[in-house]
Order: C-alpha cells, then structure tokens, then sequence
C-alpha cells in the first residue's frame, strides 16, 4: 500500500550502505510518501527509443589506481570508453578467467567493474543475475558524470536526502513499449540514485538523451556511483524495495544477508524490470554519444546535437555515432578497482517516530459478482507495526475506478476493533480493476489493484470466459480429467506452475503410463502426491534433477523448461530439426531454441510474438493451452 500526499516527498531514512549501493531501502512497508499529480501531469513526446542513462565510463582496465576516484570533469577524452553493453553471461565471469591484454577480457574486465550489482543480484561481487533481490542495476561513475533520461517523459520526483538514496530523481515514461510484449504499452518509472546534482524540477517534461542530472556520492554509499531502476505499475512508490527492515529482522537478517538471501525477491521482480536490457531492447538509431564534459542545452535538439570534445581544437566538433572511443593501453599490468571486503559493513540510522498509515487486505487476484466481497483494514505505523495512538476525525473508504460501494463509507476511531483492525463488505457495481483508497486528513491511502471479475455461466469455471482464446483447451482438458479448478469455482489461469504440477498435466494429457519407485533428490518425498510423476518423468529421460541433488519441486516451472517436458513427453524429437530464427531475444545456441520455434510452428504461439521470454514462468492457462495444441494436432 502507497501512501500519497500531495507536493510532498518523504522515504524513512532507514539505510542500509554497501559499496556501490548505498540505497535507502524506504523500508517503511506499505506506506512510503510520494507525489502523483494525475489529474495535472503534463503530457511528454511519444515515445521514441531509448538512450543509456550513462554514455561513458573511465577506462578502468586501463587507467592507474590513483584516478579511479577523480571527478568527471578530471578525465580526459582518452581516458574514457563507451558504456559497455549489459551482458548477463558476461557479468557472471569470474575474474580469474579472464586474462590480461586480451582486448575482449579487457572489455568483459571493465563491464564487470561497471556494471557492479546486476539486476536480481546480491552483494557477493559475483556479478550472477537472480541471484538475490537486487533489484536495480548499480552503474560505478565518478562523480559529476552526465545522467540522461533513458526515455521521454514527466518529472513526478526529485529528492534530497541525507541517507539512502540521497539525491535522486523519478521519471514517469508514459504509453511505452512493455518489457515482455512491445505490442502492449504499459507505463514505467525510471529512477536515478545518489546524484550530485539534479537539473529538473516536478513536473518538467523531459525528451530522450536529455542531462537531467549529475552522478555522485550522495546518500548512504562508499563509492560514487548510480542506482538505476525501472519500476512498473505494480510498485506502489518509486523508487520500490522488496522488504522492510521488520520484515528482515523477523527472518534474522541484516541488509546485507537479506539481499543475498534473496528477501522479497517475487516483490522485485513483480514490481520492477530489468533497467539496463530494455534500455538496450530500444536503443535509438541516430542518436549522437555524448563524451567527456558535454552537456545538453536544448532539449528540442537533444538528437541532433553535436558534442564539444574537451581537447580538440576551438569550435572544433565531433559527432560520435559511429565512432569508437579507444584509450591506450598502460605498459605495466594495471591496478584494478575491486570492492574491499570492510566496505561492505552495513550501516543503521535510526528510525523515524511513528506515523499512521493504513494497510488494506483484499483477495490476492480476483473478486467475484454474486459472492460476499470482503476487505481489511488495519491501522499501522511506517513500518508496518500496529499502530496504538489511534486518530480523530473521519477517514472515508471508497474505490479508485468505482467499480464497488463501500456499504457506511464513513469510519471512525470507534468503527475498529481493539486490536486496530476492521472488516468490511462491499458492493459490486460493475466489472474490472480497482483498487481502494482512504482519504484521511489530507492523505491518501491505496490498497493493491485487484479484478471485479463478471461471472461467465457459460462456462465451466467463473473466471474463465467463454470467449477467452484458451476457454476452448480449459474446457477439453477439464472433460477429460487433466485439469480441475478451485472449491470456489475458479481455474485461476493467471497463476504459475510448478514443477511437478507441470509434470502430472502433461503426462496426464499425453496418457503416459506412470511408474513407481523410489526418488532420489534431497528435497522429495517418496510418499507425496507428485512421486509417481516425477519418478516416470526421470525415468522416461523427461527431466533431470540439478547438480546439488534437488529437484525443487515447488518452483514455479519456465515456458522453456515447461516446452521440453511436453514435447519429450508426447515423443516431439525435434533434435534435428532446422528452424529458422524468428525470435529477437533468443539464438540458435540456446538449449530451448527448437522449443520455442515448433511451439510457433504449431500455434502454441501466435506468429507475430517476437519475444520468447523463456526464463518467464508459464502460468495455468499458458499451459493448458500448449498441452491442448500438442494433443489434439
């Protein structure tokens, strides 16, 4: 739950330091202060490509120790290369792979330092993506460096803090691209931390490439650096993080160990996308690099511009767009700027005095016409404890889209029970998304978006629509026994499956004689509802188990991993099969390519898809609908 109010910004200073992080983790559970002015934002030029955030870093491989901590405006032309391309198999390298005077070690060496935290990573200096709940990408630049807008948009944030994140700024990127389909437009938040100097105001409209800011050491960091992120419209403030400090304490973490545990990994991932791959999945074209100590003067002409070089001749300009930057190497092997082991001590500021907040609980996907419609409400302070001073006045409950009715709108302290909680009904109004919302002195307060789902009597399960493009595979699979829905009606197609679940539908639907036996992986039970599917599935070659002896039987399962078990599963061979690449963020290399191709092949899926995701889990529906195409072709 956000809470709002307006022209105000406020993120508790409870901080946590590291060496290139240094984030304020705004660990104030659901109830994080920030401007959204909806109703008067100004609208931005459509979109039209993307720009790094960052267009050069120092040639680290190549410079000496004793310039890594100069400002921007210290390095020369030479002394800097291009922002290296974000490339996760790169990043996980180890160093001790890598081999000086090698060019193309040279260039994984200093993407590696600059790109410091991966997206999803953690604060083992492993560079492995998914690796913890890391969810920006931290980007080491001296201070002062040019920070650009990756995108046009609006200003909806710029702060000063003392701690955490600093000075930072948020960018609302309206109408764009979506991260997994191009096709469908969404609307994303960019967010740049820890900034020595901020060029925009609330409400500027910004264009793609233009300086809105320069890097620095501001907040709670060890290293100058930025912190930069994507958030979607699943976050409920800007910049987000995926657990409170409570919620690190009850599970006997500090900051540091929560990240690389992974806390509140699915709340990043849900909330936020990879920041550096979808800058790289819309790069513009034409755009001019920007080099040394330029600046952009006129954003109208942000595309277009010719960037000054610090030491060429008078009046004398480069444009860059296809031109290299190259450095000259030192004779003698360099010293390299590695994170030290005593920086990575955490730091903890006290916490802000308590403030009422108030934390909704609805249904976790959908609500229903014809049914009891009920919701909580409890009164907490910022981090999320109970809050006991209780409040005055009237606060008043209705919903953002009016899609229900709160029945007695109006509550006070007496309509809660002693342990600060309410529950209440609400009336259906129409169908759709819709969130709640309190209006409290001035404040407001949002639940999560759920669905109002319209009841289909058409069809078999009342989330499930008879015009739904999978309502045809739903319905033969439920005949035929492979799949069955909820107590309450539902089929719940949006949700995720698991390993074995995967395993017990498809060799269900393919009629596959199951086997009995004892399983050998450290985390099953030979005795669970899954074992004689799991044990058929390893014995008929279907699936393996990974190398440290598990299976992880409750993970949820990939669309590629999920392709592999069906068609195996069915005797698919597709091993030499020839298909042509028709898939922009897969290659012929990848294990899962054929996959992926056959399922286009055959309808699974649709010809104009050009994105894969195959690392996307495949969700209830996505799977009864692949499994029907592969039985019935």
């Amino acid at each position: 739950m956000k809470k709002i109010k307006k022209n105000h910004i406020r993120v508790s200073p409870v901080v946590v330091g590291f060496v290139v992080f240094g984030l304020v983790l705004g660990l104030i559970g659901n109830s994080t202060l920030y401007r959204t002015s909806v109703v008067s934002m100004p609208e931005h030029k459509a979109f039209d490509g993307t720009v790094y955030p960052v267009s050069v870093i120092p040639d680290y491989v190549h410079l000496k120790a004793d310039r890594y901590k100069l400002p921007f405006d210290s390095y020369t032309s030479s002394e800097l290369v291009a922002i290296p391309t974000y490339d996760a198999a790169q990043l996980k390298m180890s160093y001790n792979d890598l081999k000086w005077g090698n060019p193309e070690h040279d260039a994984i060496r200093n993407a590696k330092l600059a790109y410091s935290t991966p997206y999803m990573g953690n604060y083992k200096l492993d560079g492995v993506e998914n690796a913890g709940s890391h969810l920006a990408v931290d980007i080491k630049i001296p201070v002062g460096t040019p920070i650009y807008s990756i995108a046009n948009g609006v200003v909806i944030k710029v702060s000063q803090q003392d701690s955490g994140f600093g000075k930072h700024i948020v960018v609302q990127h309206n109408n764009v691209p979506s991260y997994d389909n191009p096709s469908v437009k969404t609307t994303y938040f960019s967010s740049y931390s820890h900034l020595s100097q901020t060029n925009v105001a609330v409400n500027d409209v910004v264009v793609k490439g233009q300086m809105i800011a320069k890097s620095g050491d501001t907040g709670t960091v060890t290293t100058p650096h930025i912190h930069f992120q994507i958030d979607n419209l699943n976050a409920p403030w800007h910049p987000y993080w995926p657990f409170t400090w409570k919620e690190a304490s009850d599970a006997g973490l500090d900051f540091f160990s929560a990240i690389n545990a992974g806390l509140g990994k699915e709340k990043a991932i849900s909330t936020t996308i990879n920041p550096l791959m979808y800058v790289q999945k819309h790069l513009g074209t034409t755009n001019s690099i920007p080099v040394a100590t330029a600046t952009v003067t006129t954003p109208a002409k942000v595309e277009e511009s010719l960037v000054k070089v610090e030491e060429t001749p008078a009046e004398s300009y480069v444009n860059l767009e296809n031109t290299t930057i190259v450095s000259t190497p030192e004779v003698s092997t360099p010293e390299v700027f590695e994170p030290k082991e005593e920086e990575l001590i955490p730091e903890v500021v006290p916490l802000d005095p308590p403030v009422l907040t108030f934390k909704f609980e609805t249904e976790p996907v959908y609500y229903y016409e014809n049914k009891d419609l009920k919701f909580s409400l409890t009164m907490a302070d910022q981090y999320g404890n109970s809050f006991k001073e209780g409040f005055s006045g009237d606060l008043l409950i209705s919903s953002v889209n009016d899609k229900i009715r709160i029945s007695a709108p109006l509550l006070n302290m007496t309509s809660f029970s002693n342990d600060n909680k309410l529950t209440k009904k609400f009336i259906v109004r129409g169908s759709g998304k819709d969130r709640l919302k309190i209006e409290y002195n001035g404040e407001t307060f949002y639940s999560d978006w759920f669905e109002v789902n319209k009841v289909d009597m058409d069809s078999v399960f009342k989330d499930v629509s008879s015009k739904s493009s999978i309502y045809e595979s739903i319905e033969y699979l439920n005949n035929k026994g492979v799949v069955n829905g909820y107590e309450d009606g539902t089929f719940r197609p949006n949700n995720p499956v698991t390993r074995v679940e995967a395993l017990k539908l498809i060799l269900k639907s393919t009629q596959t004689k199951t086997k009995v036996g004892a399983l050998k992986f450290k985390d099953t039970e030979n005795n669970s509802w899954y074992s004689e599917f799991l044990y058929t599935a390893v014995e008929n070659g279907i699936v393996k188990g990974y190398e440290d002896g598990t299976f992880k039987p409750e993970n949820s399962v990939s669309k590629a991993e999920f392709y592999k078990m069906l068609f195996k599963s069915a005797g698919i061979n597709l091993d030499n099969e020839n298909f042509d690449s028709s898939f922009v963020d897969i290659s012929q290399n990848d294990w899962f390519f054929p996959y992926f191709e056959y399922a286009k092949q055959i309808g699974i899926i649709d010809s104009s898809v050009k994105y894969a995701s195959a690392n996307e889990a495949i969700s209830r529906g996505e799977s009864a609908y692949a499994i029907f195409k592969v039985v019935i072709r």
